[in-house]
């Protein structure tokens, strides 16, 4: 099996890199979030990354940080989804938390779902030009070898168009196209990125029906108009347990779609490299999410992923 799977982490505590290493991936994405590693300024705190990183190091697991969210400090406390007021405070955060882990992160994330105003206030052309090319000049020039994955847009939400269309300007400061996306079924999620938002029986009228309804083009589609030939990762993908997603929201039916999920990878190679989301249950509106829950005991849907990446 060569296809590369993985699962989102958080920032790992000392239960979940068991739960982690017990998995058995060898990837996962982690949360670097400068609010919470720099709440004052020049005042770190490296404690618990340095832990995570140093667990994955020892297991080698292959890490893909997401840098985001800015600290009150550095935006006169508008919240984390504004930018920095100076942009020289974003890329001395960059620089520093690169140039820390050079030797073993090959793999940045600039900012997590931009196009959702909860994580992201502003135009896609703020991204651009306050988080994206900043971040890039600095990347490049602490660690020339590494590799920026952007931007994780949240493909649930119509504006994602727009934002793929702008940033197929910008691909020279990326160089693997991210993208997150849920749906009832593993299937549909699939058919979603390569056929596009529509019923099959309907696939044969695309031509016409994405002048009206444009964001429910696949994004392979819009790869190849806007040349944006890039690895293509899905870096957030999962099922909720929680009663309130459903009457399918059930550890069952999380199993079966990752089981679903996994069989079709086993098959297409669309995308090259895929995140679970996520190893953890939350706390909060996105809880039950996660294939162990919050007390660390592993859900069905574990054993599936674990069984596949044995074989």
């Amino acid at each position: 099996m060569t296809y590369q799977v993985g699962v989102c982490g958080h920032l790992l505590n000392s239960n979940q890199e068991g739960s982690l290493v017990d998995l058995g991936t060898k990837y996962v994405r982690l949360d670097f979030n400068w609010e919470e590693i720099e709440p004052e300024k020049g005042k770190w705190n490296f404690s618990e990354i340095d832990r995570a990183v140093s667990h994955c190091l020892q297991h080698k697991i292959k890490i893909f940080a997401t840098l985001a969210y800015t600290p009150a400090w550095a935006n006169g406390g508008k919240g984390r989804a504004y930018p920095a007021d100076d942009v020289e405070d974003w890329k001395r955060f960059v620089s520093i938390m690169v140039g820390r882990f050079r030797p073993y992160i090959l793999h940045w994330g600039i900012w997590n779902e931009p196009n959702i105003l909860d994580f992201f206030t502003g135009t896609v052309y703020d991204y651009v030009n306050e988080l994206l090319i900043p971040a890039y000049s600095e990347i490049v020039e602490v660690s020339p070898h590494a590799m920026i994955v952007a931007p994780d847009l949240a493909l649930s939400q119509s504006n994602w168009v727009r934002w793929f269309d702008v940033l197929s300007n910008y691909s020279a400061f990326f160089d693997i196209l991210s993208f997150h996306y849920y749906s009832g079924t593993a299937q549909k999620v699939m058919d979603r990125i390569r056929y596009g938002g529509w019923p099959k029986q309907l696939r044969r009228f695309d031509k016409i029906l994405k002048y009206f309804f444009p964001s429910r083009q696949s994004v392979m589609n819009y790869q190849s108009i806007y040349k944006l030939f890039k690895p293509f990762w899905l870096t957030e993908v999962g099922w909720s347990t929680a009663h309130d997603y459903g009457e399918g929201a059930t550890e069952e039916y999380q199993a079966k779609q990752y089981q679903q999920m996994l069989s079709i990878l086993s098959d297409d190679y669309t995308l090259q490299r895929v995140y679970f989301y996520d190893l953890k249950d939350d706390v909060g509106a996105d809880s039950y999410f996660g294939i162990t829950n919050q007390i660390d005991s592993p859900k069905k849907a574990f054993f599936v992923l674990k069984e596949w990446l044995e074989d």
